[in-house]
């Protein structure tokens, strides 16, 4: 695993506990009331704060001391796991925003003939299993020639293009975002740089609620570290401009071949 793939899986974990934690500290009945410990020589006094108001918690009220601590901890935590999802933001970030050296020695196939480099990862990737999209199964009406099924001629079109050049990808590959779950339409491998990329069709773009939805979704794309016309592709259509086929081949030849 590389150290990129390594900080995508980090990032999921985190926002997993981000939104545990924030469910955990919404659901806690003590509300903004926190523990304090004063230390006098051997002995420990415990006090409750809310607002201003300081009460003294006896050493009988220990349940609620162990609650309001554990209460404490979450929200210490959560400003911690905030700090590491912002850092691993960063660095894909800045990672993603510029092309490696490897993944430019290694874009030539020529090359990765000499070095001997094979795709077993790429293998691996395309074996492993995934959650999907659970909404609206019966909109899954189109099926590409490998058996995937897609929810627009639109979006049959890109698969079946990238199957045509070999390209392997996920479709409605669930991807934890700080917004919650979301579901891109195609998260592909680079199949030579194993390279994660993120591909989303945008089919009607002339519906104004769609286009805002559009644009939230591209926003909470960029929070992840993925970058437009980079490691974020994106293609559009409205009722009077359909998908083309040879924007599709070409921009997948660009990336991919």
């Amino acid at each position: 695993m590389s150290r990129v793939q390594q900080v995508e899986q980090d990032l999921r974990a985190l926002l997993r506990e981000q939104k545990k934690l924030e469910k955990a500290i919404s659901a806690d009945k003590n509300g903004e009331k926190r523990l304090v410990i004063y230390s006098s020589g051997h002995k420990n006094k415990w006090y409750v704060i809310e607002g201003e108001e300081r009460k003294y918690l006896s050493k009988s009220q220990r349940e609620l001391a162990v609650k309001l601590a554990t209460l404490g901890w979450r929200k210490a935590r959560l400003a911690e796991v905030r700090a590491e999802i912002l850092a691993c933001q960063q660095y894909l970030n800045a990672f993603r925003s510029k092309t490696s050296h490897m993944e430019k020695l290694l874009s030539n196939r020529e090359y990765c003939d000499l070095l001997g480099v094979h795709d077993k990862s790429v293998e691996q990737w395309k074996k492993e299993p995934f959650s999907t999209n659970p909404s609206y199964p019966e909109n899954l009406k189109f099926k590409t020639n490998a058996g995937t099924l897609v929810r627009s001629k639109s979006e049959l079109l890109i698969a079946m293009t990238l199957e045509k050049y070999g390209v392997p990808y996920r479709y409605e590959c669930l991807l934890e975002t700080p917004s919650g779950p979301c579901f891109p339409d195609f998260t592909i491998m680079h199949p030579r740089t194993h390279k994660i990329f993120l591909w989303e069709h945008f089919g009607l773009m002339d519906n104004s609620s769609y286009a805002a939805n559009a644009g939230t979704k591209v926003c909470t794309y960029l929070q992840m570290g993925y970058v437009p016309g980079d490691t974020l592709l994106m293609t559009y259509e409205t009722s009077n401009r359909p998908l083309d086929l040879q924007e599709v081949e070409n921009l997948i030849r660009g990336k991919f071949t």
